[in-house]
C-alpha cells in the first residue's frame, strides 16, 4: 500500500506503508515485484524517494536492502 501524502523535508517522498506477502508464497519473487510496482508508480506521482517503515526484524530489512534500499537519514516523526 502506498501512502499519496507526501513527506519528507522536501515534501518528494512516498511512504510504503504496507507489504506483505504470506509465508507459504514466499521465495516466488512475488515481494519483489510489488516492492517494483509501488517503486514504479511513486514515481509516476512525482516522487524521488520511497518512505519505508518496517517491522525491524532481520528477514524484513534483508528485503528492503536487497531491493536497493537504504536506511533513512532522517526518521519521520509520524
Amino acid at each position: 500500500m502506498l501512502e499519496a501524502k507526501f513527506i519528507g523535508e522536501h515534501k518528494d517522498q512516498l511512504q510504503l506503508k504496507f507489504l506483505h506477502v504470506s509465508r507459504s508464497y514466499r521465495g516466488r519473487g512475488i515481494g519483489k515485484s510489488l516492492f517494483a510496482q509501488s517503486a514504479h508508480r511513486a514515481r509516476e506521482l512525482g516522487a524521488r524517494q520511497l518512505y519505508i517503515s518496517a517491522t525491524p526484524s532481520e528477514r524484513t530489512i534483508d528485503f528492503y536492502l536487497r531491493c536497493g534500499c537504504t536506511l533513512a537519514g532522517h526518521i519521520d516523526p509520524d
